[in-house]
């Protein structure tokens, strides 16, 4: 096994603990159906994506769209596909699809952080050129390590997903299916804003003419979390 491929598995050996220990709605049976088509799907949005970005690269050479262990997994298309497998299952078996998803979305920031240095493995995730010691101690050509600045991001964003869930256990003015949004919430706007900005530093992202798509969603995340807990503080308002 490479050790990109080591790393991607230690991300997602810790990502299942994580909901196992939290998940309250499924047995043994539905939770394992649930975490093989998370990360089935997952897997197969994240290269979808990746192909997609560099369509002109993969339409030459189609034989390496199953190169795996070569890299190249898109974020925003593991997201995209493992929510609506997620979704799909929750409508399926009657689950709260917000509850389910706050059983682990405190660990993806961890899981995001440990998983770039896999990036790093594969010398990819690279900015625009600099200066800075940073671009210095990761590249002898001086690039910005955008990879290792979204590391320290999304694990500062983990801190604060611990922080407000510990929080949360400890009022009792808020219901829990409010609660669960503004955790999912709170990631979409948090992990929004850290890809919205460092996509201004990054020059190998899918991009449209001059329009990042990597922008574009992070919007949506952002406007989606904002969504969320606007939604939740009307209903939670007194009548």
């Amino acid at each position: 096994m490479s050790l990109y491929g080591l790393i991607i598995g230690i991300t997602i050996i810790i990502g299942i603990n994580y909901f196992q220990k939290y998940n309250s709605q499924l047995s043994a049976n539905k939770q394992n159906k649930l975490i093989i088509g998370t990360l089935i799907s997952a897997i197969l949005g994240a290269r979808i994506y990746h192909v997609l970005d560099l369509h002109s690269y993969y339409s030459q050479n189609p034989i390496q769209i199953l190169n795996f262990p070569a890299g190249g997994l898109g974020i925003f298309g593991a997201f995209l596909s493992a929510t609506f497998y997620i979704y799909i299952f929750c409508r399926k078996n009657k689950i709260n699809f917000f509850k389910l998803i706050n059983s682990f979305i405190t660990i993806i920031p961890l899981c995001q952080s440990i998983g770039r240095w896999a990036n790093f493995i594969n010398q990819e995730g690279w900015g625009i050129a600099t200066n800075s010691f940073l671009g210095q101690i990761f590249s002898p050509k001086g690039f910005h390590p955008v990879w290792f600045y979204e590391s320290i991001l999304n694990l500062c964003l983990f801190l604060l997903l611990s922080c407000h869930k510990y929080v949360r256990h400890s009022e009792s003015d808020q219901s829990d299916e409010e609660s669960h949004k503004n955790q999912t919430a709170f990631y979409l706007i948090g992990y929004g804003s850290i890809r919205f900005f460092l996509e201004f530093l990054r020059t190998d992202t899918w991009q449209i003419n001059s329009i990042k798509i990597g922008q574009i969603l992070s919007v949506l995340f952002i406007l989606t979390g904002i969504f969320l807990i606007t939604k939740n503080h009307k209903n939670h308002r007194p009548s």
